[in-house]
């Protein structure tokens, strides 16, 4: 999934893959669908090619997110 990094500055860890990500605004990067979904619903990013919802950012509340074939539920 490409997306856009929405944060000042976001550093991330993926749970799946264990990469460490660290980016700023503006910056478009390819990320895993999980986890550019998650950064998505956190209002973290947005996906570029608008098929995945972007959250509203809600500083320090970070609710954790289960993603299924590309469907999240939690938050």
């Amino acid at each position: 999934m490409r997306v856009e990094i929405l944060e000042a500055r976001l550093s991330d860890t993926d749970p799946d893959s264990g990469r460490h990500y660290l980016h700023e605004a503006g910056d478009t990067i390819t990320v895993p669908d999980t986890c550019g979904a998650r950064w998505c619903a956190y209002g973290w990013a947005r996906d570029v090619s608008g098929a995945v919802p972007t959250g509203v950012r809600e500083p320090g509340a970070r609710t954790p997110l289960i993603v299924h074939d590309g469907q999240l539920s939690g938050g």
